[in-house]
């Protein structure tokens, strides 16, 4: 009767991991299967001790070979059982199928020893006998409802099932987003599948469509190396950079000076280091290549060409500008320089504060067209 319940339960859970709904709510359904292991494994206990208090405690008074017999041609059917459901769960990759077939290993044990105490009681008459096979048959029991619980268990309480599997997943994902910090990594096993949760941390500057295409690459990846993963969730933390070199164009050589109307035209420019949120310390240079000029070569395109190139190799990494062409715009961005707008012709000190209180927004396109 216990082993038609056990059967009933488990083609109940695999039939229901495999519908529709299930496809809807996945972690939970599949959860199913580890809670049906659980008690299958339970049961697997209850046995086990029931066997333990009637074969300990009540030692047959007559001895006769029938019984042994009788059980010993149960055991092959019983094997063949034990391996079918194995195999099958392998098969369908099914946990509570599994569980239901190593609960039929341990009837197979208990079987065996059983029949084999009453073997030997027959022929010896010794007790000692009949209780070391009871206690063998004990074992074995116990020993499966362990194999076919353990599982089930750290499962249910969303604990690793497999540490090798969570170093496995990790360097995967390192060889992916070798620009990125694995800040953490989590798999979650329901039943036959796994759901993983990671979350990385990004480096600053990064776009939403950079990150999004290292997210998908993780995850095709995750699910060609490992079959059994269901779901992949990651979650992007941003970088925040404390370091900046600010570069603000001016027509004066003062911190009081209002910020120049045109980038390229600029005749100083201003750079602040910020270290930690303050200002650390400020110079300012004078732009040499403001005269400069080219046969055939408009002098604005070249002086913001060569202005953006020689920022750049200063370590600036940000500007903030009233307005700017094209061609610098387009090298700044290059070099991964960021430019923030401001609307008005504010001091530069001034400026440094509103960029330092995070109010400047980011310039997505230059102010100017067809000018340095």
């Amino acid at each position: 009767m216990l082993d038609v319940i056990i059967t009933v339960m488990v083609l109940v859970s695999v039939l229901i991991i495999r519908s529709q709904r299930a496809r809807r709510l996945p972690y939970g359904l599949y959860k199913l299967e580890d809670l049906v292991t659980l008690i299958i494994a339970t049961l697997l206990i209850i046995v086990a001790v029931e066997v333990g208090a009637e074969g300990l405690g009540n030692i047959p008074r007559t001895v006769s070979l029938t019984p042994a017999l009788i059980q010993l041609l149960s055991l092959p059917p019983l094997g063949l059982s034990a391996y079918l459901k194995v195999k099958a769960s392998e098969i369908i990759n099914s946990p509570s199928l599994r569980a239901n077939g190593l609960h039929t290993v341990g009837d197979v044990l208990e079987g065996g020893g059983v029949a084999l105490g009453l073997l030997i009681f027959s022929y010896t008459s010794s007790y000692m006998a009949y209780q070391a096979s009871t206690l063998v048959a004990i074992a074995g029991m116990m020993v499966a409802a362990y194999e076919a619980g353990h599982d089930s268990i750290l499962s249910i309480l969303d604990l690793p099932k497999d540490k090798n599997m969570l170093r496995k997943l990790s360097s995967l994902i390192e060889s992916v987003a070798s620009e990125s910090k694995l800040v953490s990594l989590k798999a979650r096993w329901a039943g036959p599948v796994i759901f993983v949760e990671a979350a990385l941390r990004a480096p600053p500057l990064r776009t939403v469509e950079d990150v999004s295409i290292v997210c998908r690459r993780i995850t095709d990846l995750l699910k060609r190396e490992v079959p059994s993963i269901a779901d992949v969730i990651i979650m992007v933390k941003p970088s925040t950079r404390n370091n900046f070199t600010v570069c603000i164009p001016l027509d004066e050589p003062l911190p009081s000076t209002t910020i120049s109307q045109h980038f390229g035209k600029a005749k100083y420019f201003l750079i602040a280091r910020i270290r930690e949120g303050k200002v650390h310390d400020m110079e300012t240079l004078e732009n040499r290549y403001k005269e400069e000029k080219l046969r055939n070569v408009p002098a604005v395109l070249l002086v913001g060409a060569r202005v953006a190139e020689s920022l750049y190799r200063k370590g600036v990494t940000d500007v903030i500008v009233y307005n700017i062409g094209e061609v610098a715009y387009s090298l700044l961005l290059r070099h991964k320089v960021v430019i923030w707008k401001t609307d008005e012709l504010m001091q530069a000190r001034d400026l440094l504060k509103e960029f330092l209180s995070f109010k400047l927004e980011r310039l997505q396109e230059p102010t100017l067209r067809n000018l340095g």
